[in-house]
Protein backbone atom coordinates (compact mmCIF):
# COMPACT_ATOMS: atom_id res chain seq x y z
CA UNK A 1 0.00 0.00 0.00
CA UNK A 2 1.69 3.38 -0.73
CA UNK A 3 -0.18 5.78 1.01
CA UNK A 4 1.02 9.05 2.64
CA UNK A 5 -0.54 9.67 6.01
CA UNK A 6 -2.16 12.84 6.78
CA UNK A 7 -3.32 14.51 10.27
CA UNK A 8 -6.64 12.49 10.33
CA UNK A 9 -5.26 9.15 9.63
CA UNK A 10 -5.92 7.96 13.66
CA UNK A 11 -9.25 9.56 13.54
CA UNK A 12 -10.02 7.77 11.04
CA UNK A 13 -8.36 4.17 12.73
CA UNK A 14 -10.57 5.37 16.03
CA UNK A 15 -13.72 5.40 14.01
CA UNK A 16 -13.35 1.96 12.55
CA UNK A 17 -12.34 0.39 15.59
CA UNK A 18 -9.08 -0.05 15.31
CA UNK A 19 -6.96 2.01 17.87
CA UNK A 20 -5.36 -0.35 20.17
CA UNK A 21 -5.04 -2.98 17.80
CA UNK A 22 -1.53 -4.65 16.44
CA UNK A 23 -0.18 -3.07 13.60
CA UNK A 24 2.06 0.03 12.77
CA UNK A 25 2.16 2.23 9.98
CA UNK A 26 4.91 4.75 8.47
CA UNK A 27 5.27 7.69 6.67
CA UNK A 28 5.86 6.35 3.04
CA UNK A 29 2.73 4.19 3.25
CA UNK A 30 3.96 0.76 4.87
CA UNK A 31 1.55 -1.02 6.83
CA UNK A 32 2.61 -3.68 9.21
CA UNK A 33 -0.29 -5.79 10.29
CA UNK A 34 0.75 -7.53 13.82
CA UNK A 35 0.20 -11.70 14.18
CA UNK A 36 -2.66 -10.94 16.62
CA UNK A 37 -4.53 -9.06 14.03
CA UNK A 38 -7.85 -10.95 12.29
CA UNK A 39 -8.71 -11.11 8.82
CA UNK A 40 -11.62 -8.87 8.93
CA UNK A 41 -9.57 -6.09 10.56
CA UNK A 42 -6.68 -6.40 8.76
CA UNK A 43 -9.57 -5.32 5.65
CA UNK A 44 -10.80 -2.79 7.83
CA UNK A 45 -7.48 -1.54 7.96
CA UNK A 46 -7.02 -1.59 4.20
CA UNK A 47 -9.74 0.08 3.56
CA UNK A 48 -9.17 2.81 5.83
CA UNK A 49 -5.82 2.99 4.24
CA UNK A 50 -6.91 2.95 0.62
CA UNK A 51 -9.86 5.70 1.75
CA UNK A 52 -7.76 8.01 3.38
CA UNK A 53 -7.12 11.50 2.30
CA UNK A 54 -3.80 12.92 3.40
CA UNK A 55 -4.56 16.29 3.03
CA UNK A 56 -8.13 16.07 5.42
CA UNK A 57 -7.72 18.05 8.18
CA UNK A 58 -7.51 16.03 11.76
CA UNK A 59 -11.19 16.53 13.51
CA UNK A 60 -11.33 19.59 16.07
CA UNK A 61 -10.84 18.07 19.43
CA UNK A 62 -14.07 18.75 21.41
CA UNK A 63 -13.08 20.68 25.07
CA UNK A 64 -14.09 18.83 27.98
CA UNK A 65 -14.80 22.07 29.67
CA UNK A 66 -15.51 25.65 28.67
CA UNK A 67 -16.21 28.77 30.65
CA UNK A 68 -20.24 29.31 31.07
CA UNK A 69 -20.08 32.33 29.51
CA UNK A 70 -18.10 31.00 26.20
CA UNK A 71 -20.85 28.28 26.48
CA UNK A 72 -23.58 30.60 26.34
CA UNK A 73 -21.95 32.87 23.37
CA UNK A 74 -22.37 29.56 21.63
CA UNK A 75 -25.89 29.17 22.25
CA UNK A 76 -26.79 32.29 21.01
CA UNK A 77 -24.72 32.10 18.00
CA UNK A 78 -25.90 28.18 17.07
CA UNK A 79 -29.77 29.91 17.70
CA UNK A 80 -30.47 27.25 20.70
CA UNK A 81 -30.54 29.73 23.57
CA UNK A 82 -34.19 30.18 23.39
CA UNK A 83 -34.84 26.54 23.68
CA UNK A 84 -32.63 25.61 26.78
CA UNK A 85 -33.83 28.85 28.81
CA UNK A 86 -37.78 27.51 28.15
CA UNK A 87 -36.28 24.20 30.20
CA UNK A 88 -34.33 25.94 32.65
CA UNK A 89 -37.45 27.81 33.79
CA UNK A 90 -39.70 25.04 33.11
CA UNK A 91 -41.39 23.71 36.24
CA UNK A 92 -40.42 20.39 35.87
CA UNK A 93 -36.91 21.07 36.02
CA UNK A 94 -35.64 19.80 39.12
CA UNK A 95 -33.47 22.27 41.37
CA UNK A 96 -30.26 21.00 41.49
CA UNK A 97 -30.16 21.37 37.68
CA UNK A 98 -31.96 25.45 37.91
CA UNK A 99 -29.23 25.81 40.76
CA UNK A 100 -26.26 24.33 38.49
CA UNK A 101 -27.19 26.49 35.55
CA UNK A 102 -27.44 29.51 37.66
CA UNK A 103 -24.34 29.15 39.76
CA UNK A 104 -22.08 27.17 36.75
CA UNK A 105 -18.77 29.32 36.41
CA UNK A 106 -17.42 26.38 34.08
CA UNK A 107 -19.45 23.09 31.75
CA UNK A 108 -18.29 20.10 31.75
CA UNK A 109 -19.36 18.48 28.74
CA UNK A 110 -20.38 15.47 30.62
CA UNK A 111 -22.01 17.21 33.57
CA UNK A 112 -25.48 15.70 34.25
CA UNK A 113 -26.86 19.38 34.15
CA UNK A 114 -25.76 20.10 30.78
CA UNK A 115 -26.95 17.44 29.48
CA UNK A 116 -30.38 17.19 30.93
CA UNK A 117 -30.47 21.37 29.60
CA UNK A 118 -29.38 20.27 26.14
CA UNK A 119 -31.34 16.69 25.93
CA UNK A 120 -34.78 18.43 26.57
CA UNK A 121 -33.72 21.76 24.84
CA UNK A 122 -33.19 18.86 21.78
CA UNK A 123 -29.75 19.35 21.50
CA UNK A 124 -27.47 16.31 19.06
CA UNK A 125 -24.57 14.94 20.70
CA UNK A 126 -23.06 16.08 17.78
CA UNK A 127 -24.73 19.95 17.82
CA UNK A 128 -23.07 19.29 21.62
CA UNK A 129 -19.73 18.76 20.78
CA UNK A 130 -20.07 21.97 18.07
CA UNK A 131 -21.15 23.88 20.73
CA UNK A 132 -18.00 23.13 22.92
CA UNK A 133 -15.42 23.36 19.85
CA UNK A 134 -17.38 27.26 18.99
CA UNK A 135 -17.03 27.99 23.00
CA UNK A 136 -13.63 26.72 23.46
CA UNK A 137 -12.19 29.25 20.85
CA UNK A 138 -14.59 32.33 22.20
CA UNK A 139 -12.95 34.75 23.66
CA UNK A 140 -15.35 37.51 25.19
Amino acid sequence: MSNVFGPAFFSELEAAGLVGRSFSWFPDGLVMYGDDLTGAERETLDAVVAAHDPDKPAPPVVPRQVPASQGGIALIHFGLMDAVMAVVNAAETPATHKWAWDRATTWERDSPSFNYFADRAGISEQQKDDLFVFAGAVVP
